[in-house]
């Protein structure tokens, strides 16, 4: 409540009920019963009134009155204050009520010579009770004092020199523990209420009284180091009240703090008590400077520079359950915070604070804070078991928000050298360029000591067990010489050595990442690892066709299983950016799933540290997302701490710089061993081989491929994966000892078609395209060879075939075709398989030649087959040696035809081609035995 007093203006008494006229309104109700008795007491009190009129009157205007009202309110001003009372003069008149003055008021005189009292005041007024007068007692309804100064001395032993006031007891064992300051503080708390209590029972100078203009002053026990300490608090004003009837107390005062070191700062002081016998205290400060050099703010370690003023309010209430709860709330304008060690700079043009504190017998608990200042935010939770001492297990919650992510790498660079945390912190976010910190949200569980030591800065790690989480977006980390991941977002939590990292997204040059969750073990081993092992050099262009390479290796069958069983992989060294820190002596196990890999990382270095685990990727198209478990070691060879001696040649482990290696454009290289699932269409079991990666394109290198049963298949592949819609390919094979019945379905050709042992070389390049046919952009040549098989006939071109030589062909009708060998050189151009050489030697001898267009639906075939039976030689063909020699086979016999086939490739049209036909319009290889049957038989000239 405000004073109702200034200086020089004397407060006017409220109409009130006074003590004694609280009894004689009880004496009163006692005779409401009757009319008669209650107008006999109504005569005698306002005959009362009329003779201490008259005294009172008499007493004014005489000297004698003067002397002996100066006396008795020295001996009644010595009963109210409980203690030795001097006045230096007293003037009494009727003024509202009986109104006495005393001027020059000194109490509690001090034991020391030449020492002031307790209390002095230049003048006090006080308003008479008449109705304790009228019994003979001079109480007060009103008291004002007028420049009040109080001096509160301490001793050595605690107590107050000349002033009634009780010494606070101490704990019985207070010099047999360690108990901490705090403790004291809250249990001097908890113990006001009480106090209080019991001082407004005892002591009641008046019901009201007014403070004007006062001065409290507090001197300090002597001290060893110098003058005690004073600390004052003037231009005191403010009211005390209490009700009359149901005892409600209201104290406001309001005044200036001083201590003689810092700047002066206003403060308000309130104590209620209402319906109830709990008391409810407030304390309000106003303007206090945070200047680091004149504030009490400046005893906070690691601050730099504080600048900013501070308004807050404490209030100390008592709950429903009986708890003592302490509330702070306030605000800091113009606030401007740097930190000593980073130079990180705060600055906020309002901050808001606020926190609760609840004190139980058994522990002392932060309930809820608040700090907050624009986009930043701190809220803090927490409990410390009682009584307070150094050992005593404390728990800390606290949440911040709004971080600049590179203010938070800055401070933690600037600790890395006395803190293993801040060290690693610093460099989990190198190269961070941008980003902001959601939120910072961090709890364990210590003694409190360690937290003391923490705040103070004599401790640079956090506790064990502590637990650091948060949430972060729009961070931007520069990872290679050009490269950045963009947009980072998720959320972490660290406990101890290990960090988990959920939801985590983010996009690498426009296109999103998939969904990170990881949990990394040993992440302070990156804490030893040297700059260069971290450092990225080299950067790969945009490789848009991984998205069409894996849509091309994705089964159609999305249930069956990828036909790479496992693949195992040694890589020296990968540099990308997507990984953060290179890759060196890397060997992973990759389980292909149906949609997505398994890896299992079983050894390797990541930035320099060892790493091992295991990492999931799950390729869905929706929601792709990757799940790691990793953990890391510290390296063979760390990296000196700052300001340690180099080590000795002899005693250094050697790193070779695989980056050195690599010639100019190559990012990654290695070997690689897969094994496969058994297909019908696959005939492949294992592969070993090298891989490299460079600028766009993946070189498979030195690749061999064993085949089911038998065979190798050696070759060379490159993969240019430079454009979004297609793959570059390009290879060259050299097939050796397989069958055809292995290789035949890896080809296309249809089950069981043929038979045999089979060699092939050849080279195809071109590009292929998702959901379109492997060759339809291809070109390359193949050449094969087959021996000692057979060919199935029932097919549709072959029945054909078959079905148009019946009458002279004894193996038309028969399933299986035996054929001794059977080769040809195909071409690939775009789509069209052709072939101009194609034959097949045995009991039937087959020339073809052929054009097999692939692009549409069906494929269509144009061809020209020639089929020829061997016989026993005749008598004319064995005396024509010279014909024999023209004649393939002809030792054996001849007979055959021609046939034209065109059509879809599964059901063609075969139509006997006519000698003239044939003879202009065949290759030469088809119809060289028709030319040589002609001369001999017709004597045509065999040019035509």
């Amino acid at each position: 409540m405000a004073p109702v007093a200034l200086r020089g203006i004397e407060p006017r008494p409220r109409p009130r009920q006074t003590g004694s006229a609280r009894r004689f309104a009880s004496f009163g109700r006692q005779f409401r019963g009757d009319p008669r008795v209650r107008r006999s007491w109504m005569r005698l009190f306002w005959m009362a009134v009329v003779v201490v009129g008259i005294a009172a009157g008499y007493l004014v205007s005489s000297g004698a009155g003067t002397r002996l009202l100066h006396t008795e309110i020295e001996t009644q001003l010595t009963r109210i204050l409980r203690g030795p009372v001097e006045i230096g003069g007293v003037d009494v008149r009727w003024e509202e009520g009986l109104r006495v003055e005393a001027r020059d008021l000194a109490a509690y005189p001090s034991p020391l010579e030449d020492t002031p009292p307790g209390l002095r005041a230049r003048r006090i007024i006080a308003w008479v009770d008449l109705f304790a007068l009228m019994v003979g007692r001079l109480e007060l309804s009103t008291l004002v004092f007028e420049g009040p100064h109080v001096r509160l001395v301490q001793s050595v032993e605690g107590g107050w020199g000349g002033l009634q006031i009780q010494v606070p007891s101490s704990y019985p064992d207070a010099g047999l523990d360690d108990r901490e300051p705090a403790e004291l503080v809250f249990a001097r708390l908890a113990e006001l209420d009480g106090a209080a209590g019991r001082i407004a029972d005892d002591f009641q100078a008046a019901d009201r009284i007014v403070i004007v203009d006062g001065t409290l002053e507090w001197i300090g026990p002597p001290t060893a180091d110098g003058p005690p300490t004073t600390v004052r608090a003037e231009l005191l004003n403010g009211i005390a009240e209490r009700h009359w009837l149901s005892q409600d107390i209201a104290i406001d005062w309001r005044g200036v703090f001083l201590d003689g070191i810092h700047s002066p700062f206003n403060f308000t002081l309130g104590v209620h008590r209402a319906e109830g016998r709990h008391f409810v205290w407030s304390l309000g400060i106003e303007g206090i400077p945070l200047a680091a050099t004149e504030a009490p703010m400046g005893v906070f370690s690691g601050l730099a520079e504080i600048e900013g003023t501070l308004d807050t309010r404490f209030r100390l209430f008592t709950d429903t359950g009986g708890l003592h709860r302490l509330a702070v709330e306030g605000a800091i304008e113009n606030a401007t915070i740097e930190l000593q060690r980073s130079g990180m700079l705060l600055e906020q043009d309002r901050v808001e604070l606020e926190a609760e504190f609840e004190v139980d017998p058994v522990e002392i608990r932060l309930v809820r804070s608040r700090l907050e200042g624009g986009e930043l935010g701190l809220e803090f939770q927490g409990a410390v078991r009682r009584p307070i001492r150094s050992l005593a297990p404390t728990r800390i919650e606290a949440r911040t928000r709004g971080i600049d992510l590179d203010a938070l790498r800055r401070y933690a660079l600037s600790l890395a050298d006395d803190s293993p945390t801040a060290l690693t912190i610093s460099r989990l976010t190198e190269r961070v360029v941008a980003g902001r910190v959601k939120s910072i949200e961090v709890a364990g569980t210590a003694p409190l000591a360690e937290w003391q030591a923490l705040a103070s800065g004599e401790l640079r790690d956090l506790p064990a067990g502590f637990v650091l989480g948060g949430a972060f977006e729009q961070v931007v980390v520069r990872s290679g010489p050009d490269d950045a991941i963009e947009d980072l977002e998720g959320e972490v939590e660290w406990v101890g050595d290990q960090i988990v990292f959920r939801n985590g997204r983010g996009s690498y040059r426009g296109g999103p990442l998939p969904e990170l969750n990881a949990v990394i073990n040993g992440l302070s081993a990156f804490a030893q690892t040297r700059p260069e092992e971290r450092e990225i050099r080299r950067s790969p262009p945009p490789l848009p066709g991984l998205g069409p390479l894996f849509e091309i290796l994705r089964p159609r069958d999305p249930d069956a299983l990828p036909p790479l069983k496992v693949i195992g992989l040694a890589l020296e060294r990968l540099e990308h950016p997507i990984f953060r820190w290179p890759l060196e002596d890397l060997e992973v196990l990759i389980e292909p799933l149906r949609r997505g890999m398994e890896l299992t990382v079983r050894r390797g270095r990541w930035g320099g540290a060892p790493v091992k685990g295991e990492v999931v990727w799950f390729n869905d198209p929706e929601a792709p997302s990757v799940s790691a478990t990793l953990t890391l070691s510290p390296p063979e060879d760390p990296a000196p701490a700052k300001g340690a001696a180099p080590a000795a040649p002899g005693d250094r482990v050697e790193l070779v710089d695989r980056h050195d290696t690599m010639p100019a454009g190559r990012w990654g290289q290695g070997r690689f061993e897969m094994e496969f699932r058994p297909r019908p269409w696959l005939p492949f079991e294992r592969a070993t081989g090298h891989v490299r990666f460079e600028e766009t394109r993946i070189h498979l290198d030195d690749l061999d491929i064993e085949v089911e049963e038998q065979g190798t298949f050696a070759a060379r592949m490159a993969l240019a994966l430079d454009l979004d819609d297609s793959v570059g390919f390009d290879t060259s094979f050299a097939l050796t000892g397989a069958r055809l019945e292995e290789i035949g379905p890896f080809v296309a050709l249809p089950e069981d078609l043929a038979k045999g042992s089979i060699e092939s070389t050849g080279s195809v390049n071109g590009r292929v395209r998702p959901n379109s046919s492997f060759i339809a952009e291809l070109k390359g040549r193949v050449r094969a060879e087959a021996h000692e098989g057979t060919i199935q006939t029932s097919l549709p071109l072959l029945f054909r075939l078959a079905k148009a030589t019946e009458g002279y062909n004894p193996f038309a009708n028969q399933n299986r075709l035996a054929y001794e060998t059977m080769d040809g050189t195909f071409t690939l151009d775009r789509g069209v398989i052709s072939v101009e050489d194609f034959e097949i030697e045995g009991p039937l001898r087959v020339f073809a030649r052929a054009d097999i267009d692939t692009n549409p639906r069906p494929a269509t075939i144009r061809s020209v087959v020639g089929i020829f039976l061997f016989r026993k030689p005749s008598a004319l063909l064995d005396n024509l040696s010279l014909l024999r020699s023209f004649l393939p086979g002809s030792e054996r016999g001849l007979f055959g035809t021609y046939f034209e086939v065109e059509g879809a490739l599964n059901d063609p049209e075969v139509d006997a081609m006519p000698v003239q036909t044939l003879m202009s319009g065949v290759p030469d290889a088809i119809k060289a035995p028709f030319k040589a049957l002609r001369f001999l038989f017709d004597g045509g000239d065999g040019d035509s």
